[in-house]
């Protein structure tokens, strides 16, 4: 199973979320929303524009032109991507150049954590025009937070249907709960206390698997169903190399929650690797596996970094 609603499958890089914005921008509680991540009044749906270029060879991802106002918006959806040449002095030049009369800003709608940030505000510190336009930064997770909070559409129509769907697009890519490890997590998930700990062990797995598609170097692919819910992992553009995550009848098993398995057939690399480690044997849906048991201590701190360290050590290792 997979988040997303109607947009499953369909939402998966920088211009399909740029265009799903825009186009949402129809629905007055995303428009409201965005209005108080930007800070500002209402907007005019009609007067986004998705890639215009500029006079300076620029293309931003959104452009929005009104009466009073002329603003750019740079979009981006993993904390590795990379500026272009044009981000952002050529954006300031181009927005320079509108009316003085007009609110010029530049936006940077990123992750939380984007990594290219202190170079974008190096870069605007050091322009000699910076008094005249407003450099922001304003985070996908703020906005999820805003529309959560936003009156959704009353009815349960079309707009309705759209409105949830985005909600979920945006929560399983950009929405992180803090679990921070406890004697009470420990117990969760190193006992069989099934019942009442899926939610927190699903919440876990889910936050680990956002840290990997943030990061932008990896290909995921997420299962979530009955009986299990994780992600296949590997490098860009290479096979997966195992799947982390919860496979239910494994935690009843092992009495652990959290693992690392690899398939004889799908993982087969990782799998053989797998036999000079202390790995154990498993079987499922008629499938072999091997895996390494997530076993966390007190002194992890924060559950979701130490599992995601788990995870990484092990790709690195390959």
């Amino acid at each position: 199973m997979q988040a997303g609603g109607i947009f499953r499958n369909l939402i998966r890089d920088e211009n399909d979320y740029t265009d799903l914005l825009c186009n949402l921008m129809t629905i007055p509680a995303v428009r409201a929303a965005f209005m108080k991540l930007l800070g500002d009044r209402d907007f005019l749906h009609r007067n986004f524009a998705t890639r215009n270029p500029t006079e300076e060879g620029g293309i931003p991802d959104i452009s929005y032109e009104d009466d009073d106002r002329s603003y750019l918006i740079e979009v981006k959806v993993h904390i590795s991507t990379s500026l272009t040449g044009h981000q952002p002095l050529s954006y300031l030049k181009h927005l320079l150049e509108r009316p003085k009369h007009k609110e010029r800003k530049l936006f940077f709608l990123v992750p939380s954590g984007y990594q290219r940030e202190a170079d974008v505000r190096d870069a605007y510190s050091s322009w000699p025009h910076k008094k005249e336009i407003d450099l922001r930064f304003v985070y996908w997770e703020n906005f999820y937070t805003e529309l959560t909070r936003a009156q959704p559409p009353r009815d349960e129509g079309f707009d309705s249907g759209v409105f949830r769907s985005f909600l979920e697009v945006l929560a399983s890519r950009f929405y992180c709960e803090d679990i921070k490890m406890d004697n009470d997590t420990l117990m969760d998930l190193n006992t069989t206390r099934l019942a009442i700990r899926y939610d927190k062990v699903r919440t876990i797995v889910k936050n680990a698997r956002m840290r990997f598609v943030n990061d932008g170097a990896f290909d995921v692919e997420e299962y979530w169903d009955s009986e299990r819910c994780g992600f296949n992992v590997g490098y860009r553009n290479r096979k997966y190399l195992f799947f982390a995550g919860m496979v239910l009848a494994l935690w009843k098993e092992s009495e652990h929650a959290l693992a690392i398995l690899a398939d004889s057939e799908e993982h087969a690399a990782f799998y053989q690797k797998l036999c000079a480690e202390k790995a154990k044997d498993f079987s499922f849906e008629g499938r072999d596996y091997r895996y390494l048991s997530f076993t966390p201590s007190s002194d992890d701190s924060d559950v979701v970094n130490a599992y995601f360290d788990f995870i990484l050590h092990h790709l690195e290792a390959m």
